[in-house]
């Protein structure tokens, strides 16, 4: 939980948890992090997650273009104002970080990394998996200081840019 109330999963989505959630079958190890997914797959899994959780869908299409798998028509819905009541209705679901809440929860809301400032490799890879061939299980490596796992390194993470682009944030490999 960041100083702002924003939440953040402990953990990667893993292979099990991402299988489960989309009606698929697991194609590698349940503790593995998901991979090979685009950003809109990884905005349909928080809808579906949101829906499972019986929480409000974050991410609007009217279906897939077949030639890239982008989403057609797509939007991020946002907060709504009660129109009874005249007040800000916050949606409660999940949805991708913004870059910027990433950055805050990556560096633990305070430091430079999530190890802190240290450039000695024995310490960094407690907290990082660094130019492995293979992913590490979720959750191997010591938490970033507000109990976030796997943050740096692993695999790449996804983001939703708030300017309205849409774009991956290269992890820390």
């Amino acid at each position: 939980l960041s100083p702002s109330g924003l939440r953040f999963g402990r953990f990667e989505v893993t292979e099990g948890l991402y299988a489960k959630v989309m009606k698929r079958t697991a194609s590698q190890t349940p503790g593995l992090p998901v991979a090979n997914v685009t950003i809109y797959d990884a905005m349909l899994f928080c809808n579906a997650l949101s829906k499972s959780a019986g929480l409000d869908t974050f991410y609007t299409h009217s279906g897939r273009v077949a030639a890239n798998g982008y989403l057609k028509d797509f939007a991020v819905r946002p907060d709504t104002i009660d129109p009874t009541a005249g007040t800000k209705v916050i949606r409660k679901g999940f949805r991708l970080p913004t870059a910027v809440e990433w950055d805050l929860a990556a560096n633990a809301w305070s430091s430079i990394h999530p190890w802190g400032s240290s450039e000695d490799p024995q310490v960094v890879a407690q907290y990082a998996v660094w130019n492995a061939i293979d992913p590490a299980m979720v959750g191997s490596r010591h938490p970033t200081g507000p109990g976030l796992f796997d943050l740096a390194g692993n695999a790449r993470e996804w983001v939703y840019r708030n300017r309205g682009m849409l774009d991956d944030l290269t992890s820390w490999q």
